[in-house]
């Protein structure tokens, strides 16, 4: 049952993520702006894991680097917003603010 749903909705993530590729190809603000939210997500959640950590129990600060896909996850996307926020990029993507 998950499989078959999972089949199903696959090629809506296809569609989506072409969509989201040409708009970063031909420069679209909202595609600078999907890019960054993406991006920003996986930052939050390291910053939200990190204030309850060290509030509630600075043992929890030793899961921290159990999965090594999340410290990718958060290297990628610290990289790719820095690179998105430059003056440069965000006047080719047509954002003035």
């Amino acid at each position: 049952m998950h499989l078959e749903m999972a089949l199903s909705i696959a090629p809506l993530f296809v569609i989506l993520g072409l969509v989201l590729v040409l708009g970063v190809w031909f420069l679209q603000g909202w595609a600078w702006a999907l890019l960054l939210v993406g991006c920003g997500i996986p930052l939050v959640r390291l910053g939200q894991f990190l204030i309850i950590a060290l509030a509630v129990n600075r043992q929890w600060l030793t899961f921290l680097p159990s999965s090594p896909y999340f410290a990718i996850d958060v290297l990628s996307s610290m990289f790719i917003v820095e690179y998105l926020v430059r003056p440069e990029v965000r006047r080719a993507f047509g954002e003035t603010t």
